[in-house]
């Protein structure tokens, strides 16, 4: 319950109560799939992203000879570009374990390519003029031999392509390596071979592969417990610069069998990790200082369960600020139907957002969240034993992702001015949640603000109402919105700010005489957005959240609370439970997209 200064019975001083939180927001653009998908394709094995291209592995086309698949963006639509095939395909090559893009070069990677030997391996770069991709070589490290796996990883970055030979047994039995060639014109030229300071058997040094600038990330698995190697580039001399160790690292957790790289910052997967149960997972977060990399921070979930493989895949957003990390067993849509979780990083501190990812159409063994991969705002998800019409073709998520602000202000004058929520920008959207004890409530809005539900409920002195209101945020802004509200009036107003939505495109109200009411279930338009509860009540007592919700505010009986969204289904019915002795309950359920 809302009143005035004069008429407040609890003791407390009239307040503004301001809050604060950052929320991933995703929303599933496009589900590719390739345009000649066949039962045991594994289409969305590997994965990569440059701007408006990308390129998906399919290592499992045709016997496993292998294809991959190039998609371009227009507007928020990806469509099959080119399906690339090497010259010399083979049965069993698996062209198409690793991927890698760069502009208009895309490289491949065949691990089991037999040119130099049974599973020697072989990679593939292709260029592309206009819409059309033409191979424009083979490359081979020069001492390549049987079982050596070549193309097991890559990396590609302008002229530079890092190749991954993790079973190279130059130095001991498996102990692996990384191949460099650089390009000149249309030539590519092996330029060095890396391996470890110290090699060991097996240690399958090459596995994974980050590439930035000068500067280039290898994992090796496993080694002991597992570790990553950096290295950097002066001139065309590559030097090993650092290693890097989980501080609490066990045998046979597989740390660095997934890895990327942001500047100065490094994710590193560890899928076997056992703190939160029998092998969940983990990510290592390493930051550099000058060549010292140091553990910033370890990363779990306590959502994960055993064998999760959570940490398989990992991903870092070109800022470094925000890890991806998949973990394709997750069992939350079924066994091994797979989830992706996200982490964001405030100064040196690391948090697990709200949004726990998963297909919107996922199910049992998809292993969605078996590749992840990120370019600017978008989010690749493979999920490659995913069923089309026949038996894991496989397929990709596509996801563009925002960060959502969140401010509300609470206040009990009459004639309520609220500011403009810090950080709200251009195409945002605005959402007050008002409760006001009048009938009828004669709320004049700012201007701009449009009534989304108007949720009325009765109570021993007479009815009170529930609003909800949005406004898209326009170029110029004032720095306070007035809501017009007659005088004696008892008002309670809260102001929020969204970003990633654009509109209310759902809305449901209840009323109840408590202490228990439930907010409606409402159903997006399409995957991915917020879902907002606003449940409102004429007493002084707090309220409960509901499973799955995140409390924004609870001040006066109001309470304003959301949820990230994933897919188009109903979201159900939200209940909670007022502390006070409430003889008049409202609620509001609202999907914003």
């Amino acid at each position: 319950m809302a009143c005035s200064d004069a008429e407040r019975t609890d003791g407390r001083e009239p307040e503004n109560v301001q809050a604060a939180h950052s929320a991933l927001l995703a929303a599933q653009r496009s589900q590719l799939l390739a345009s000649d998908r066949e039962s045991g394709d594994l289409f969305g094995f590997s994965s990569d992203i440059d701007g408006d291209t990308a390129v998906i592995g399919a290592l499992g086309k045709d016997g496993h000879t292998g294809a991959a698949y190039v998609f371009v963006r227009s507007g928020s639509t990806w469509t099959e570009q080119a399906k690339l095939s090497a010259s010399d395909s083979a049965p069993s090559d698996y062209f198409g374990r690793s991927v890698s893009i760069s502009g208009d070069t895309v490289l491949v990677g065949a691990e089991s390519n037999a040119a130099n030997g049974t599973d020697a391996g072989a990679a593939y770069v292709f260029t592309r003029s206009g819409t059309t991709w033409t191979q424009q070589a083979k490359l081979i490290g020069g001492d390549v031999g049987v079982s050596d796996f070549f193309g097991v990883a890559v990396a590609l970055e302008g002229d530079t392509a890092l190749i991954g030979a993790s079973a190279d047994d130059d130095a001991f039995t498996d102990a692996g390596a990384v191949y460099i060639f650089t390009r000149s014109g249309a030539t590519w030229t092996e330029q060095d071979k890396l391996v470890a300071d110290d090699p060991t058997a097996p240690g399958f040094f090459g596995s994974s592969i980050a590439l930035s600038g000068n500067r280039a990330l290898i994992g090796a698995p496993f080694t002991g417990t597992g570790k990553a190697y950096s290295f950097v580039r002066t001139g065309n001399t590559w030097t090993q610069e650092d290693v890097l160790e989980a501080n609490d690292g066990q045998s046979d957790d597989y740390f660095g069998i997934s890895l990327a790289l942001a500047g100065d910052s490094a994710i590193i997967g560890a899928p076997n990790d056992d703190d939160i149960a029998f092998n969940s997972g983990a990510a290592y977060v390493f930051a550099r200082n000058g060549s010292t990399w140091a553990q910033e921070a370890k990363l779990t979930s306590e959502r994960t369960s055993s064998l999760s493989d959570f940490g398989a895949k990992v991903a870092l957003t070109g800022s470094g600020n925000r890890a991806f990390v998949g973990a394709r067993s997750d069992n939350d849509l079924g066994p091994d139907a797979g989830a992706v979780h996200s982490f964001l990083r405030t100064g040196t501190s690391w948090a697990e957002e709200e949004l726990k990812l998963f297909a919107a159409d996922g199910g049992s063994v998809d292993l969605f969240g078996s590749s992840v991969t990120v370019s600017g705002s978008t989010l690749f998800v493979g999920a490659y034993f995913y069923d089309v019409l026949g038996f894991n073709e496989g397929t990709t998520y596509a996801y563009t992702f925002s960060d959502g602000g969140f401010r509300s202000i609470e206040t009990t004058i009459n004639n309520t001015t609220v500011a403009l929520p810090e950080g709200c920008l251009p195409g945002d959207l605005l959402l007050a949640a008002l409760e006001v004890v009048a009938d009828p409530p004669d709320v004049a809005p700012p201007s701009g603000f449009t009534l989304v539900h108007d949720q009325s409920s009765s109570t021993s002195d007479g009815p009170f109402h529930a609003m909800v209101y949005t406004k898209v945020v326009g170029s110029s802004e004032p720095a306070e919105y007035t809501f017009d509200i007659p005088a004696d009036v008892w008002v309670d107003v809260h102001l929020a700010c969204y970003s990633g939505v654009s509109s209310a495109v759902a809305s449901a109200g209840a009323s109840a005489t408590g202490p228990s009411i439930s907010a409606p279930s409402v159903t997006p338009s399409s995957p991915g957005g917020i879902l907002v509860t606003f449940f409102s009540g004429y007493s002084y007592g707090t309220w409960s959240t509901p499973a799955g919700l995140i409390q924004r505010s609870d001040v006066d009986s109001n309470s304003v609370q959301d949820q990230v969204i994933t897919t188009a289904s109903a979201t159900g019915a939200r209940t909670a439970t007022n502390s006070g002795d409430p003889n008049g309950l409202a609620a509001v359920s609202v999907i914003l997209q």
